[in-house]
């Protein structure tokens, strides 16, 4: 009679140990760094500190630049790794293997690193002989997108190596498609065709580019709220460009940290279902940007979740104006 007892004592204890690994699994959704293999991006890390405009740094020659590789894996963990690096002119710039950058002669150049069979997006380096020429120029504008016939203004700011601004520079401006837009002598951008074109800002040799999409792109915004007692905040933007839809998670969107986490557009405040998978989130803090497929209208969805898959969970949604 005792074999039914020390079977169901058994099968009790079995049944405690997995329902506690399933509530271990299940928590890791919450705020875990969870290494994945898979690598979703790798970036070069600009020390805060440094002045660091429209994708450009700037050093004075013989002054040295300490940079960093950030992985992002798959499950939107971000760490520091080491990496091979790669200048473009070592006149201009050279990187050791630790990614010290020495800025050798006057010029610009790119410079771009790999980690873990993945390589980054490039940067540009522009070395000045001084610290009062100007180095950098910083463009600014309200928004990236301008309606066909309509403008758009853009500032520039004239910036020495070390983020002093440079009030007398005279800067000159240029559209790379007038096809699309044209610019004036002021920065006014006006936009003539569908389609997406650079603006140039120089002064002195150096140069700048701002990118802007010409087409009536309609907007539509929202800011987050937490689901499921998971942590997610900041702005989402859903723009319609020139060809796609795009979903644009503003510079202050954070979220917990959790295994598959997808971007999702859906018309229910909670559920994905019925919706559309736009991409794995590709950073858990700041700006990112995900394109849908063709034919998705702006006003087709009215929510933006953060969604963690393997365990069905939503850790964010956001209502669209």
């Amino acid at each position: 009679m005792a074999l039914p007892f020390l079977f169901n004592y058994r099968s009790m204890k079995m049944l405690r140990t997995l329902t506690a690994f399933a509530v271990l699994i299940l928590s890791s959704c919450i705020g875990t760094d969870m290494v994945e293999d898979q690598i979703a991006q790798i970036s070069i890390t600009v020390p805060p500190d440094v002045p660091f405009v429209n994708n450009v740094v700037s050093k004075v020659e013989g002054q040295e630049l300490n940079l960093t590789i950030t992985a992002l894996n798959d499950r939107g963990h971000s760490f520091a790794t080491e990496g091979i690096w790669f200048s473009a002119d070592e006149r201009i710039v050279r990187v050791d293997d630790t990614g010290k950058a020495i800025a050798v002669g006057s010029g610009s150049t790119t410079l771009t690193a790999s980690a873990l069979g993945v390589q980054s997006d490039p940067i540009r380096f522009t070395v000045v002989s001084d610290d009062v020429s100007i180095a950098l120029i910083e463009i600014t504008a309200d928004t990236s997108v301008v309606a066909i016939n309509g403008q758009l203004q853009l500032m520039a700011t004239a910036l020495t190596a070390t983020g002093s601004e440079i009030t007398e520079a005279e800067i000159g401006w240029r559209s790379l498609n007038e096809g699309l837009a044209t610019v004036n002598t002021e920065g006014l951008v006006t936009g003539i065709s569908q389609g997406v074109v650079d603006i140039e800002a120089s002064s002195d040799n150096i140069i700048a580019t701002f990118q802007i999409t010409v087409g009536g792109a309609q907007s539509r915004g929202g800011q987050f709220e937490p689901l499921n007692g998971y942590n997610t905040s900041g702005g989402v933007s859903v723009v319609m460009g020139a060809e796609v839809l795009r979903v644009d998670l503003a510079d202050n969107f954070r979220s917990s940290n959790g295994p598959g986490l997808y971007v999702y557009l859906s018309n229910s405040r909670t559920a994905v279902s019925g919706g559309i998978e736009l991409g794995k989130l590709t950073s858990t803090s700041g700006a990112s940007s995900y394109a849908t497929p063709s034919g998705i209208g702006i006003d087709d969805f009215n929510y933006v979740i953060i969604y963690c898959k393997p365990f069905g969970a939503g850790f964010g949604t956001a209502l669209l104006d």
